[in-house]
């Protein structure tokens, strides 16, 4: 579909994308990225138009998409989840799938459902930060850092939480202070 000819709420696409502070070309290529995705094969093109206004272009405090950002009430989708204690790129995942699945659900609704149904999992911590936010302080990457954990710990599903952090304090002082930084860009 060529959507500089498409028709969205009267206008035609491009014009209501300049009048809703839309950057055309990054709509477009995120359309098309989509549309070469076989997984949304069986969405039509009115649906994946709706979904990505929905979900890049129209939300608080500005309709930036380079601001975009999942709100639950007051507080970023990130927020949110550490105050429930699960991790924020799984509530995002979450908040992303549950929208395809469902474009009229709420993202409140979603996000709350998720931190109910994964409230007592665990989440990876080094000095009381999930494990996300400290290797990113640190410019270390969170995935180096997990692969070591598990060749280290083989049997790591049979460790309490604590152990596991105590294992990834350990791995993480030794890349601190080895100086090891790879972390991707």
């Amino acid at each position: 579909m060529d959507l500089k000819k498409f028709i969205y709420k009267g206008e035609i696409f491009p014009i209501y994308c300049l009048n809703n502070g839309i950057p055309f070309d990054d709509f477009n290529e995120r359309y098309v990225r989509m549309r070469k995705n076989k997984k949304l094969d069986k969405y039509s093109d009115e649906y994946l138009i709706e979904y990505i206004i929905r979900n890049f272009y129209s939300r608080k405090p500005t309709n930036s998409p380079y601001k975009c950002k999942y709100f639950v009430g007051d507080s970023t989708a990130s927020e949110f989840a550490r105050q429930q204690g699960v991790l924020p790129s799984s509530v995002k995942g979450a908040i992303r799938s549950g929208l395809i699945k469902d474009p009229n659900a709420s993202v409140a609704q979603i996000a709350i459902a998720f931190a109910e149904r994964n409230k007592n999992k665990y989440m990876f911590t080094y000095e009381n930060k999930p494990l996300t936010d400290a290797c990113k302080d640190h410019n270390i990457s969170r995935e180096y850092v997990m692969i070591v954990f598990y060749e280290e710990y083989p049997d790591h599903d049979k460790m309490t939480d604590e152990e596991k952090d105590a294992a990834i304090k350990i791995i993480m002082d030794t890349f601190i202070a080895s100086g090891i930084t790879k972390r991707k860009k």
